[in-house]
Order: structure tokens, then C-alpha cells, then sequence
């Protein structure tokens, strides 16, 4: 029993390093973001951080997208052999041949930075609007995600602490990352 208490004493004073360095990294992010986010003005300056071309930005959407894809691919070969080879082959050319379809029809929309602002130019500034909401909620539901396993990972590093305080530590936390 005294070697359970010892475990159980050293695993919580490790994790109560751990949140001190997890606190200092989110309060050194909140006073980065702070003293260098006020020469902001537009959504372009705040997502892009300056003047970027729809090409740069397509160019970086694509390598990210494929480097993930071909992550994945060969340790799927690596396990799965031939067939999965295949199906990797096949996911290659009809993304390739459904970018030529898109790729065609995209013209209409340089320039736009978001979902908002390609259909408020399309369809006005109700479609707009709605667009944005519906954004935005998705957004919140993502954030209410992140907020949930917060709560529950400072239920799992600090069961002593009461449910009211671990509820205001997750709040606390998700104030800090969406500021």
C-alpha cells in the first residue's frame, strides 16, 4: 500500500510540473499574441499575417494536404501490402482529376480569403451573413470539443480539485487560447 501512495505521490507532482510549464506556454502564447496583434486591421492581415497570393495560398494548402495523405499512404502499404497500394493510387488520380474539374471553374473566386465573402459577392449580404453564422457556430461547436477534454484532462491531472474549480480552469484555459 505505501508503494501505491509513493507512485501516486511522484505521478501527481509530475503532472503538477507539467501544468505549470502547459500554464507558462499559454500565458508566454496570450502576451505574444497581444503585443504583436495590433497592427491588425483586416481578416487577410490576421489569417495570412500580409499580402499573400490565392496561388501561395492554394500551393501551401495542397503540400499540406499531400504530405498528410502520403504519411498515411505508405505506413497503410506497409501494413496492408497491394490493395492498399492501390487504393492509394486511386485516391492520387481522382484527387488529381477532380482538382482539373475545380481548377476550371475556381476564376470566379480569387481573391477571396473566405467562404463569406466568395458567397456575400455571389449572392448578397444575407447569404453572407448566413454563411458567417454557420461558420461560426461549427466554430464554437469545435471549441466546445476542446473545452470538453480540457475539463476532462484536468479532471484526470488534478482529482482532488473540485468539479467548480476544474469547470473555471477549463474556462479560464479556453479565454487564454481564443483570445
Amino acid at each position: 500500500m505505501a508503494e501505491i501512495c509513493t507512485i501516486y505521490t511522484s505521478l501527481y507532482s509530475f503532472m503538477g510540473i507539467d501544468l505549470i510549464i502547459t500554464g507558462a506556454f499559454l500565458m508566454a502564447t496570450l502576451t505574444f499574441g497581444l503585443s504583436h496583434g495590433k497592427g491588425i486591421k483586416t481578416f487577410k492581415d490576421y489569417a495570412l499575417g500580409g499580402p499573400m497570393s490565392t496561388f501561395v495560398l492554394t500551393c501551401s494548402l495542397v503540400a499540406t494536404l499531400s504530405q498528410a495523405q502520403t504519411l498515411n499512404g505508405i505506413r497503410g502499404i506497409h501494413r496492408f501490402g497491394f490493395p492498399q497500394f492501390f487504393f492509394y493510387i486511386t485516391i492520387l488520380f481522382i484527387t488529381y482529376f477532380g482538382a482539373r474539374v475545380f481548377i476550371a471553374r475556381m476564376g470566379e473566386f480569387l481573391g477571396d480569403f473566405s467562404i463569406a465573402e466568395s458567397m456575400g459577392r455571389l449572392y448578397g449580404p444575407i447569404a453572407r451573413s448566413i454563411t458567417a453564422l454557420a461558420v461560426l457556430a461549427l466554430m464554437m461547436c469545435f471549441v466546445v470539443t476542446q473545452l470538453k477534454v480540457t475539463l476532462e484532462v484536468v479532471h484526470f491531472s488534478l482529482p482532488d480539485m473540485s468539479s467548480s474549480a476544474a469547470y473555471w480552469v477549463a474556462l479560464v484555459v479556453g479565454v487564454v487560447v481564443i483570445i
